[in-house]
């Protein structure tokens, strides 16, 4: 447990821009009269809530799920962070090597199918070489990789960093 208020009170996550200034949004939801305080929701609800907020300069959607990554018997189950085009927006980092992916590339109803390495898993799969422009298969999307995060950069994730992170509305045709 103090492992969990430490993260959210206390300490910011590596490389986060300006971490005085950001918040994360939890949703107040009702079911059969019981009230539960979430922190994940439905991807229209992040888009209501970033067309309509004033309070907030900037918004990003993330989330994280174990899927498979690679094809045939090299394929292994691995943590995937599942982002807004936005995200990368928040932190001071850049790209160990490639680019990040944009907005542009993370529209509805069907973004880009491009993938950003986690670095520890492009060192331990990939042996750091060069890596941009060459396919690999996250959860039946054929992805081309656009670039490689930097060493120790996990994003808002605890834990093991992603293995990958791709767009919001690339995987939400899943």
């Amino acid at each position: 447990m103090f492992g969990i208020v430490d993260r959210l009170l206390f300490r910011s996550y590596p490389y986060l821009r300006d971490p005085g200034t950001v918040h994360r949004v939890y949703w107040r939801a009702f079911d059969r009269g019981n009230e539960a305080i979430r922190w994940d929701g439905e991807y229209r609800g992040y888009l209501d809530f970033q067309e309509s907020t004033r309070s907030f300069s900037q918004v990003a959607a993330f989330a994280r799920r174990t899927v498979a990554v690679g094809t045939g018997e090299a394929a292994r189950e691995r943590p995937v962070a599942i982002v807004s085009g936005s995200y990368f927006g928040f932190f001071a980092a850049r790209p160990a090597r490639g680019r990040f992916f944009t907005a542009a590339e993370d529209v509805a109803p069907r973004g880009a199918n491009v993938v950003v390495l986690g670095h520890a898993f492009w060192q331990s799969e990939f042996g750091g070489r060069d890596v941009i422009g060459e396919n690999l298969l996250v959860d039946q999307i054929p992805a081309v990789i656009v670039g490689v995060a930097p060493a120790g950069f996990a994003g808002t994730f605890d834990g093991e960093p992603p293995a990958a992170y791709i767009p919001i509305t690339t995987y939400a045709v899943l």
